[in-house]
């Protein structure tokens, strides 16, 4: 075999032309080419033919989507085969006598050398093209400049938010300054959150804790009295024991109620009794009440029942105005009579009743012409005779029986006929003495003229009598074989009754009526209204408050009912039902805390008030119409003036009356410590002035922007504040502004203009000052009750707390937000005309990681329904002010005839259970953790998207990719969301979906607001169970 001419393949020694050595198996190409066969030269083996031709530079492609592309030309090897084969390139004559291939020559040494520089310059030169693709960037110094040129600004962090309530010492009126700071306390290993008053607070002592009202004055009617079971009496009355009979006489009508007492216990300041209703005059009838309500308890096997209990607990709280210019002022309503805002043009008007007046007004009492009185009848006897023994019937001088002597036998003949009288009647009218003179049983000393009497027998009609005693004398009476003290009364009418027909016979009157008489005058006490709940829009508090003005933030906290379930049983029925309404005031506790805020819209001062009368047949309402009279509300009797607080939203939960607190010196509060500080020296020489701060990071709060966000920073420059800018290359030579630039390693630097783009600013010795907030982020976000730490605590100020929890914050936008981001930015351009603009503004605001819209009807309009989740899934509270400046930018910068709605996502979580074939070379304990990683990496809150549905090939993917996987059969692929978990069997649907979808918002009348908001699947690190990986060997 011969060579045309030797390429520089080595195989023939290092001679120009082949003598047929027979190392190349497969003949050479000649003219420098290079060998086209194997080479089989022992001295190099598979590498002798490497360097017979170039190698670089690499050809270039990459398919378009990629996140990372290819742009070397060549690496080390190549480069190094590349100038090899140069030696031997005929065009380089110079070169022929070099036949040295050894890498131990200094010419081959240089060669690599250079080869290892080029592979180091091609490694850089694709690094640096990576950097130029918004897709492959992976410094944020690039990706900050690639946003730039389309405009878009990284979304900053934001501090969260809350409200703050302050305890101040007794009998003191402080001034809570904006600025004042107070601290949470941290998690373990965590650090505190720092938050400031945004507004001035005058506090006072009795708004510390404003206490709803507990105990109302009775009022005893005639329609409902029948219904009682308890009555409450002032003091301690031992005298009423069980037994007792008690009158009770009805407030605006000649109705009357004799009352058994059944049960006595003094408690405290007052008497309970157990009471039972004997007879009434003109008492309509209670109506029980339908079926029977008792407090269940909720078992996790019920999934019914805590299905309700989710449906309670996911209401959002009541949304009050922002601040007190935001809320709707009606002057007439806060001019009405007996508000608030009379008392304080009362005291402007009249100087010198200022002080009292308040004092006076609380003392004042409702007074009702005509009022219920309650007493108790301190003597209990009967008619003299009732007493009277029976008489003795003998036959053979053996006593037979016995006859009342006030009964007369009546013969009958044998065979004869006889007519009998009627129960209660008697054949003959007895002979009875006057019948306005009755004689008493005993001495009874207490009867005085003018006193109350009854007269009660159940044989009569009516069965009690109530007559007034005219005379009354002590004497001794002989009658009926008995003898003894007797008490004559003389009483103001006829008793028994005559009704023209034949009389009750004597035994029926005397062996039958109880005499009741002395009533001695009983004080009933205020009744526990802690069945009531506490909801709606207007609170009732515990005494007279005339402080409180309009425009004040409350915090209303408490025990919900609302969240309690009741099993309601009637007519074999049974259901369970959520509250609110418990049977029970007292009984066990539901265990769900609840807490809103709320502004308070108007405060008026008057007694409770009851319903209008209804009309009257004819429809008319009453002529009255006034104060008292039928068709308007009527104070209650007995009653002193109360603080009403009138809400400007109602509350959405309904609490225990027992357990709620009113927060009443509360303001609003934000994340971020104040910081003033000197920033440097102006120097008009020199351009582009750049002074850092020196307390990063910059607080950013949540506004009504197109961002989301507005900055804390104000920058003085010789005293005169300058206005800061997104750009300075926007900015004129005459323009006092400023650029902020947030560096990737979180410093932030004030950068001024050169005098063609923005003023330079004036020569000074430290003459530029900064003012700003520093603290941001999700550690802000803090659970209610852990804001306790008053840093500045102005004098008079005792405690702190948050009641409601600090919700909001949210760390600065992350890389790959800001990949996803910047292209959203220049499809909205901050003007919304379609419905995909609106999600691409909630997606660019700063605190939102994921946003979709949809146009739908809530039952009753067209609506924008825009559904947010939080930066990796952060909670969002729908009452948070990100929310509320979300909706505002929104309804600025959309349609103003469109209604918007913004709601939080629903969740579906992801279930896997798969099996995994671990690799010879690895062990399980290594590899488990590194599967869950990935699936967590790919499917958890960082990576998923509203919307985004997740297909099991893509799962089967991700665990299959990770190194040491083997092989994986998936077992279990699912997905339960909320109505799944509160089914009676939560894994019905689960099996082995293909794909498990996200569902978009739909209408729905049934859900809470009339949208389901659109959902939003993930694979959750908060509940490790759903994520079940097995060895399978």
């Amino acid at each position: 075999m011969s060579c045309g001419g030797c390429g520089g393949c080595g195989g023939c020694g290092g001679c120009g032309g082949c003598g047929g050595c027979g190392g190349c198996a497969g003949g050479c190409a000649g003219g420098g080419a290079g060998c086209g066969g194997a080479c089989h030269d022992p001295r190099r083996g598979a590498d002798c033919c490497r360097g017979t031709a170039p190698a670089t530079p690499q050809p270039i492609w990459n398919r378009p989507g990629l996140s990372r592309i290819d742009y070397r030309v060549g690496v080390h090897g190549q480069f190094l085969d590349s100038m090899v084969a140069g030696l031997t390139r005929a065009d380089r004559p110079g070169l022929a006598g070099f036949r040295t291939r050894d890498g131990g020559d200094l010419s081959m040494a240089l060669l690599d050398g250079w080869a290892a520089i080029a592979d180091v310059v091609s490694f850089y030169t694709e690094r640096i093209a990576q950097e130029g693709y918004l897709r492959t960037a992976t410094e944020r110094s690039s990706l900050v400049d690639l946003a730039a040129l389309v405009g878009y600004r990284p979304r900053p962090g934001l501090g969260a938010t809350t409200h703050l309530a302050y305890t101040v010492a007794p009998g003191t009126t402080v001034t809570v300054p904006a600025g004042t700071r107070a601290q949470s306390v941290p998690e373990p290993g965590a650090l505190p959150a720092t938050f400031e008053t945004a507004e001035p607070l005058l506090a006072r002592t009795d708004a510390n804790l404003l206490p709803v009202r507990r105990r109302r004055p009775p009022y005893l009617t005639a329609d409902t009295f029948a219904a009682r079971e308890t009555l409450d009496l002032a003091g301690a009355q031992p005298q009423v024991r069980p037994g007792a009979m008690l009158d009770v006489r009805f407030a605006g009508a000649t109705a009357r109620a004799l009352v058994e007492v059944t049960s006595a216990q003094v408690q405290g300041d007052r008497t309970v009794l157990g009471i039972r209703t004997r007879y009434a005059d003109g008492v309509g009838d209670a109506q029980p009440p339908f079926g029977r309500v008792l407090t269940s308890r909720v078992r996790g096997k019920d999934g019914t029942r805590l299905g309700l209990l989710v449906d309670a607990l996911r209401v959002p709280p009541s949304v009050p105005p922002p601040t007190a210019r935001a809320l709707e002022r009606d002057p007439r309503a806060l001019l009405a009579a007996g508000s608030d805002g009379v008392l304080r043009l009362l005291g402007v008007a009249v100087p010198a009743v200022r002080a009292a007046l308040a004092r006076a007004l609380a003392g004042s009492l409702s007074v009702d012409p005509d009022p219920a009185a309650l007493s108790h009848w301190t003597v209990r006897t009967g008619l003299f005779g009732h007493q009277a023994p029976l008489l003795p019937r003998y036959r053979s001088g053996a006593v037979v029986g016995f006859t009342d002597p006030l009964v007369t036998p009546l013969p009958v003949a044998d065979h004869g006929e006889v007519e009998l009288a009627a129960d209660g009647e008697a054949l003959e009218p007895p002979d009875f003495p006057a019948r306005r003179v009755l004689l008493l049983d005993g001495a009874q000393d207490q009867i005085r003229p003018g006193g109350a009497l009854a007269l009660v027998n159940d044989r009569l009609a009516p069965p009690v009598a109530y007559r007034t005693v005219r005379d009354v004398r002590q004497v001794s009476a002989s009658a009926l074989g008995i003898t003894g003290q007797a008490t004559r009364v003389e009483i103001d009418a006829d008793w028994p009754e005559d009704d023209g027909d034949h009389g009750p016979s004597l035994a029926t009157v005397l062996r039958g009526t109880t005499v009741l008489a002395a009533p001695a005058d009983l004080a009933a006490a205020e009744e526990s209204i802690d069945a009531e709940d506490v909801g709606g829009d207007e609170l009732e508090l515990d005494g007279l408050y005339p402080d409180l003005e309009p425009g004040r933030f409350v915090v209303v906290a408490g025990e919900r009912t609302d969240a309690a379930l009741r099993v309601v049983q009637g007519r074999g029925a049974r259901a369970a039902v959520r509250g609110p309404g418990r049977p029970d005031p007292e009984g066990p506790a539901t265990g769900v805390p609840g807490a809103e805020l709320a502004m308070i819209a108007a405060v008026d001062h008057h007694p409770a008030l009851l319903p209008a009368d209804p009309p009257d047949e004819g429809g008319d309402a009453g002529a009255a119409g006034g104060e008292g009279g039928q068709g308007a509300p009527r104070p209650l009797p007995g009653d002193a003036n109360h603080t009403y607080l009138r809400l400007a939203a109602p509350l959405a939960y309904t609490y225990r009356r027992a357990t709620v607190r009113v927060h009443g010196n509360v303001v609003r509060a934000s994340q971020g410590e104040s910081v003033q500080e000197v920033l440097g020296s102006g120097d008009a020489t020199r351009a582009w002035l750049a002074l850092p701060l020196k307390r990063p990071p910059l607080t950013h709060l949540p506004a009504a922007t197109a961002a989301g966000a507005r900055s804390t920073l104000e920058v003085f420059v010789d005293g005169v504040r300058w206005a800061e800018v997104p750009d300075l290359g926007d900015a004129g030579p005459a323009e006092r502004c400023y650029q902020v630039v947030h560096a990737a390693d979180g410093a932030v630097r004030v950068v001024f203009g050169d005098g063609v783009h923005g003023l330079r600013p004036p020569t000074g010795s430290e003459n530029i000052v900064a003012r700003y907030r520093t603290g941001q982020g999700r550690s802000g976000n803090t659970a209610a009750g852990t804001v306790t730490t008053a840093t500045s605590r102005p004098l008079g100020v005792t405690e702190v707390t948050n009641p409601v929890p600090a919700t909001g914050g949210a760390d600065p936008e992350a890389d790959a937000d800001l990949r996803e981001r910047t292209p959203v930015s220049v499809r909205a351009l901050d003007r919304l005309v379609s419905v995909q603009d609106y999600a691409d503004l909630a997606l660019g605001f700063a605190g939102i990681g994921s946003a979709t819209a949809s146009e739908l009807t809530d039952g009753r309009r067209r609506v924008v329904h825009v559904t947010v989740a939080g930066i990796d899934d952060e909670p969002i509270d729908a009452s948070s002010d990100l929310v509320a400046g979300l909706r505002g930018a929104l309804l600025e910068l959309g349609d103003p005839d469109l209604e918007v709605v913004v709601a939080v996502r629903r969740l579906r979580l992801l279930v896997v259970a798969a099996g995994v074939r671990v690799a010879a070379d690895r062990r399980w304990e290594d590899l488990e953790p590194a599967v869950r990683a990935a699936l967590l990496a790919r499917f958890g809150p960082t990576a998923q998207r509203i919307l985004r549905s997740v297909p099991a090939s893509a799962v089967l993917a991700t665990m299959a990719a990770v190194p040491g996987v083997a092989s994986v059969d998936l077992g279990l692929f699912g997905a339960v969301d909320e109505a799944a978990l509160v089914a009676e069997d939560p894994t019905a649907g689960l099996g082995r979906a293909r794909v498990v979808r996200a569902h978009p918002a739909r209408s729905d009348r049934s859900a809470a607001g009339g949208v389901v908001p659109a959902e939003l699947v993930l694979l959750s690190p908060d509940a490790p169970d759903t994520l079940v990986l097995e060895e399978r060997r």
